[in-house]
């Protein structure tokens, strides 16, 4: 197995001394919130009772993460009614707060309550909203978790070929996320292995599929992860059993059973049921029945599950025949059969059938043995047609699904564009405020040819975007003018001077000739300006194209700013408060995900945080990838 990422998070002892000895109340919360995540998915007793405790004192520093710690917790322990109103709660706290970043991240964690439900259509509505919030202002930490459970709800409904490239993406971004890790991102990416670990499964690659939960016990063991570690246990140990490594298996459900985690009943009751089917396998018969007991009294409790003690019933008739019991084989293969018609498994049925059959040819009834081979062979052929039905309801389901998925990315394809137009059509207003103020200082110094020098190319900045307005391609030629424009208009009136940037092209490029989406970089120099020189008064943006292999453009957008992690910093010290918004970035990430699938795809995004051999924020690198289009003569 290759060498898993591991990624660093700051340790909790760490975070629960800065809260408790922050001053200022923005401090307080911010280092709150990170110690109080991580007690969720460390130490979920502790945390449970924190939040159900702070919960009834609004005027806590904590209120909001103690709402949505408890909705996380309550669902691990399935108490969804409480789940429910303890994320309606923190939802409306975020939305009173006018905070997108945090309602999404409320979603996103609210989505899990319905999707263990099997409620799929209500997980699917709470992430298209979470998506629609993410969209406006994308973070990588919220990309990175609406990702997974994009793919999670994909895999729910059987849509194997969806899902699979949206956990390739997510897990593509591991790496672009060094230096943002919390504590409530290690559950995600447990998430991502474990949802890769069911695809695997589900498409027959039983050696990638144990690679994958393996992933995710060593995660869990090693940041000590404790919420869902019981079923990642047993995960693992089914894997190991389908490839018949018995020991390797054997200690994974052992591991599960330590846990005994409350609200994780069922994956322990998975955990002894596997346990007594090695047994069995391994002829230890005394451990076999304490495990299928222990299994079978959880399984009765919960509901009753009549699916796994039909399961389990015949494994007992399988022990039976061992011991050579043979008064109570056929009390457990009656027993088997009458949980299996209960829930109508005819497939459970054929199985206990022949089995059946088999035991009787074991004892020379080769009558009664001929009969059960029969029932075996009708019931078998009744649960073959059933399952075809099944799964021609699931291609129907599948396809309606995926048509109203097309026509709603039609539309999301259309009002994408629109924004795009808006985009353009105006200017940032931060930009234009600014701009026309310098040009009014100017007027107010009676310095009149500074005046006109410079709104003449303000006017000429505020034309050239009008005209791009409406133009799916534009050169490159035409693009750098704009950036340099733009970049020069900034320097003047808002940096007066101060601000210092460069543009250049590939002497291998011909600017006249390639073509590119029009306003794809702009964004990104905002966004350095905006973010990467926030309370300061100088910095420097350079400014390259390159031609790569493949005939691939790359435009590298480079500050020496403050850096992400300090930008968000910032930030968080007031989550609550309204921010800059970068709607350009959000509108560009969605038309580079619109513009691969049309007729040329490759295009990407890279964001690098730059920073020296003693880990200080050296700026930031924006990396844009075009496949190169030439314009016609």
């Amino acid at each position: 197995m290759s060498a898993i990422f591991l990624p660093d998070v700051p340790p909790g002892v760490d975070l629960e001394n800065r809260f408790r000895s922050a001053d200022s109340l923005a401090d307080k919360r911010v280092w709150g919130e990170r110690w109080l995540t991580y007690l969720t998915y460390s130490h979920p007793d502790q945390a449970l009772a924190f939040a159900r405790e702070h919960t009834a004192e609004p005027g806590h520093p904590l209120f909001f993460q103690c709402w949505k710690s408890r909705g996380i917790l309550a669902n691990l322990q399935h108490e969804e009614s409480e789940a429910i109103y303890a994320f309606q709660e923190a939802l409306r706290l975020a939305e009173e707060a006018g905070a997108q970043d945090l309602q999404a991240d409320v979603l996103l964690d609210w989505c899990a309550v319905p999707m263990n439900q099997g409620d799929v259509l209500r997980a699917d509505q709470l992430i298209d909203q979470a998506a629609r919030l993410i969209r406006v202002y994308p973070r990588p930490r919220q990309t990175f978790h609406l990702l997974i459970r994009q793919a999670s709800s994909k895999l729910r409904l059987g849509q194997l070929h969806l899902a699979f490239p949206l956990f390739r993406q997510a897990e593509r971004m591991l790496t672009t996320l060094q230096g943002q890790w919390q504590w409530d991102d290690l559950d995600y990416l447990t998430l991502l292995h474990s949802g890769l670990g069911e695809w695997y499964t589900g498409s027959g690659e039983r050696q990638l599929a144990q690679q994958s939960y393996s992933r995710v016990v060593q995660i869990c063991e090693t940041f000590h992860l404790h919420t869902r570690i019981t079923w990642h246990y047993l995960n693992a140990g089914i894997a190991f059993m389908a490839l018949e490594q018995w020991d390797n298996a054997r200690q994974m459900f052992l591991l599960a059973i330590a846990q005994d985690n409350p609200g994780q009943t069922e994956a322990l009751a998975g955990a002894w049921a596997n346990l007594g089917f090695i047994y069995l396998q391994q002829g230890e018969a005394k451990q076999a029945k304490e495990a299928l007991d222990r299994a079978a009294d959880m399984y009765e409790k919960a509901g009753p599950d009549k699916k796994n003690l039909a399961v389990i019933a015949t494994w007992r008739a399988r022990l039976a025949r061992l011991n050579q019991q043979q008064d109570m084989v056929m009390h457990h293969f009656i027993q088997a059969s009458e949980y299996a018609r209960a829930i109508q498994d005819s497939s459970q049925l054929s199985l206990i059938c022949k089995e059946i059959a088999e035991h009787y040819a074991d004892l020379g009834e080769y009558k009664n043995a001929f009969e059960y081979l029969l029932l075996h062979d009708e019931i078998g052929e009744k649960a073959r047609e059933e399952q075809q039905q099944r799964n021609l309801m699931e291609l129907q389901v599948k396809y309606e699904s995926e048509q109203k998925e097309q026509e709603a990315e039609s539309l999301r394809a259309q009002a994408v564009e629109l924004r795009l137009q808006a985009m353009r059509a105006q200017m940032n207003p931060h930009f234009l405020f600014n701009a026309l103020n310098g040009i009014q200082h100017f007027i107010n110094r009676e310095d009149g040819d500074k005046a006109s020098r410079y709104l003449a190319k303000f006017a000429g900045l505020v034309r050239q975007s009008l005209n791009l307005s409406n133009t799916e391609l534009i050169t490159l030629e035409e693009e750098v003018t704009f950036i340099q424009d733009y970049l020069f208009v900034n320097q003047k009136l808002r940096f007066d001077g101060r601000l210092h940037f460069s543009v250049k092209v590939d002497d291998e490029i011909d600017e006249d000739r390639v073509m590119i989406p029009p306003m794809m970089v702009q964004p990104f120099v905002e966004n350095a300006i905006e973010h990467g020189f926030v309370k300061r008064q100088s910095g420097t943006i350079d400014i390259r194209f390159d031609l790569l292999e493949d005939d691939v453009i790359r435009c590298s957008v480079q500050d020496d700013g403050i850096g992400r992690e300090a930008a968000i910093e910032m930030q968080a010290k007031n989550p609550l408060r309204d921010q800059h918004k970068s709607l350009g970035i959000g509108i560009t990430r969605e038309r580079l995900e619109l513009l691969n699938r049309g007729e040329q795809s490759g295009h990407r995004l890279e964001i690098i945080d730059l920073k020296g051999p003693d880990q200080v924020a050296l700026g930031t690198r924006v990396e844009l990838y075009f496949p190169s289009r030439r314009k016609k003569i």
